[in-house]
């Protein structure tokens, strides 16, 4: 039997025991044996991704709790509860539950059960966008965690700053956070903290534009998870390679991984997995120029999103449709598909994805030829990213802000925000956004019949695009 067939066999008979057991405190009228196989009920279900179940068990196990009077078990119920929404995408209603898990670890005096509310926290926040918010409450379940000499919750606080820092476009700080993860991993033999720790590694390079070096961490992700026949960690682990092949401009490779994530989630019975696996592949046939081919993944995504009630990944593949009708040149379906994103968003409170919905409209309204439409999204974009420090959200505004001006003739204003792009992207270390920054410079000063500045420009945009191996902008 397949080591997938085999994980999904023994969560369902882990599930078989715990009704059981179950059953069995039942009849015995054992009402806190009751309420703990409640709560195992409810962490097999969300372990198989069926996080509705999930949610229903943890109810009960919360149920029972409050009437005992287990103010630790309603604690924990409230923890698992907030996780379970969390994976649905309903993080206002993650952090509500993740509050109330900690005010009981406060008045208990549980500080081990209060790190783990902080860092649950944390990890809701970062997916709003608040990563500010996330940081704080990553700080402090690092503290309580090197006061308590929890060496493995301090790797995980570590792990969890350098993901928001990443969120933030501090890759520097991302990635000196992974590292501390990568160490603290190491020094305890866990193989499979190691493995996530060179996960978030390579999506940090990724995220700095340094993708050969994400490829070596995500290659190291990998066979950590193959050697620890982690299924699901190793078809993650393929869906990152293939989004590093996508940002260097090698699609059919891209499209192998993606499509080994997909068999992945789809032995599991992963249906989220799944969902994400379809819209990584649609955003790959969208970059291939085969737009029919990802409006058909990306509706895939849409599909599983909406039968799982994940508002969030419904938002992005709304998003994801809007920009693959873009490129078919149907910019009104476009824009319909956009502003769905944006009402997702704004329901959800998701500041980031917010900003993209309008950076997003901003594109598509330029591609109509209203340029008044296109910049007033624009900014939007531009005052939201800023709201949030995230710098290179900032600086990808203000490439198309500067992209806007250009088709309107207005060559000095574009090159003025393609200068503060470009400014932005060498701060952060972001050298393929410095590459496209030149590219929009050298057009701008083309256009302005400078044509010694313009390939200067030109020269530097192309040095990059060979130095980072991506074929589409060396083209």
């Amino acid at each position: 039997m397949s080591p997938q067939h085999t994980c999904i066999k023994m969560i369902k008979t882990q599930i078989e025991n715990y009704k059981k057991k179950l059953s069995i405190a039942e009849k015995l009228g054992d009402r806190v044996g009751e309420g703990a196989a409640y709560g195992s009920l409810g962490n097999a279900y969300k372990s198989l991704g069926d996080f509705q179940q999930a949610i229903e068990y943890h109810n009960q196990h919360l149920r029972i709790a409050k009437e005992q009077g287990q103010r630790g078990e309603e604690g924990r119920a409230y923890g698992n509860l907030g996780d379970a929404f969390d994976s649905l995408g309903d993080f206002q209603r993650a952090i509500e539950y993740h509050n109330q898990h900690l005010s009981i670890a406060k008045e208990l005096v549980d500080r081990d059960e209060e790190g783990t509310a902080y860092g649950n926290l944390g990890n809701a926040y970062k997916s709003l966008g608040d990563f500010h918010q996330a940081i704080e409450y990553h700080d402090q379940h690092l503290s309580i965690a090197i006061e308590l000499g929890n060496r493995a919750g301090e790797g995980r606080a570590y792990g969890n700053l350098g993901n928001a820092y990443d969120s933030l476009g501090d890759f520097y700080k991302a990635i000196q956070y992974h590292n501390q993860h990568l160490n603290i991993a190491k020094e305890l033999e866990k193989r499979g903290e190691e493995g996530r720790a060179y996960g978030n590694l390579g999506n940090a390079y990724r995220s700095q534009g340094n993708f050969q070096q994400a490829i070596e961490y995500h290659n190291k992700h990998l066979s950590i998870s193959k050697e620890l026949g982690k299924r699901g960690r190793e078809g993650r682990a393929y869906g990152n390679l293939g989004n590093d092949y996508d940002s260097l401009g090698d699609y059919q490779q891209a499209i192998e991984y993606h499509n080994k994530h997909l068999s992945i989630a789809k032995e599991l019975g992963q249906r989220s997995g799944e969902g994400r696996a379809y819209g990584n592949l649609g955003c790959t046939y969208k970059s291939l120029g085969s737009f029919k081919e990802a409006i058909e993944y990306h509706t895939h995504h849409l599909r599983i999103a909406k039968e799982l009630g994940l508002r969030g990944g419904e938002g992005r593949a709304y998003g994801n449709l809007g920009n693959a009708y873009q490129g078919l040149g149907d910019f009104q379906q476009a824009i319909e598909y956009h502003n769905k994103h944006l009402c997702i968003a704004k329901e959800l409170g998701q500041r980031g994805g917010e900003g993209r919905a309008y950076g997003n409209l901003g594109n598509a309204y330029q591609s109509l030829g209203d340029f008044k439409k296109a910049i007033e999204n624009h900014k939007q974009h531009l005052n939201i990213v800023k709201e949030l420090g995230k710098r290179g959200g900032e600086g990808r505004a203000y490439g198309n802000l500067g992209n806007v001006y250009q088709s309107l003739g207005d060559f000095k204003r574009a090159i003025e925000y393609h200068n503060k792009h470009l400014c932005i992207a060498k701060e952060l270390g972001q050298r393929g956004g410095e590459g496209r920054a030149y590219g929009n410079l050298g057009n701008a000063y083309q256009s302005l019949r400078d044509f010694t500045r313009a390939v200067e420009y030109h020269r530097h945009h192309l040095s990059i695009a060979k130095e980072l191996k991506q074929k589409d902008e060396e083209g």
